[in-house]
């Protein structure tokens, strides 16, 4: 038995050298729902379920078309340094991996007007929220984050 503590033991420094100390925890999948009504408000209409993701780096965002004719994109200015933009095909589930620390801002490109869009916090999401916040939309959008951003508070 304590050879295998002892093996045990020096494998798990040996993962812990090689990693560099990172965590070995697994990536999560995340999913998001794109919705033509809020299943627990049907007064919110065209919504991302839920609106608010809070991720990890490295963690996988599946955007899953509930109803149809609904995408998901990044909206320019909305995401981290470094972070890759993405437009999904509309009707069709997507997957984005978030491996930058920050807040992601989104829509669904068909129903932007409405309102339709969501956040993705992911890691120390501070690091460009003011940048995000600051960013200005139209109409609806616009009033959508500013309810996202007071759940922040």
């Amino acid at each position: 038995m304590k050879h295998i503590t002892k093996f045990a033991a020096a494998a798990a420094v040996t993962l812990a050298f090689a990693t560099g100390g990172a965590s070995l925890a697994a990536a999560e999948v995340i999913e998001v729902k794109m919705l033509n009504f809020n299943p627990d408000d049907p007064s919110q209409v065209m919504v991302f379920e839920p609106q608010v993701v809070r991720a990890n780096p490295g963690d996988t965002i599946r955007f899953v078309s509930v109803d149809a004719f609904h995408n998901s994109k990044s909206i320019e200015g909305m995401i981290p340094d470094g972070a890759e933009a993405w437009e999904s095909p509309i009707s069709e589930n997507f997957e984005v991996v978030v491996n930058e620390e920050g807040t992601y801002g989104y829509l669904c490109v068909p129903h932007q007007l409405m309102g339709m869009a969501g956040l993705i916090l992911v890691g120390d999401y501070t690091k460009n929220l003011d940048a995000v916040k600051a960013l200005q939309h139209d109409g609806m959008l616009q009033l959508r984050f500013d309810a996202l951003f007071a759940e922040l508070q």
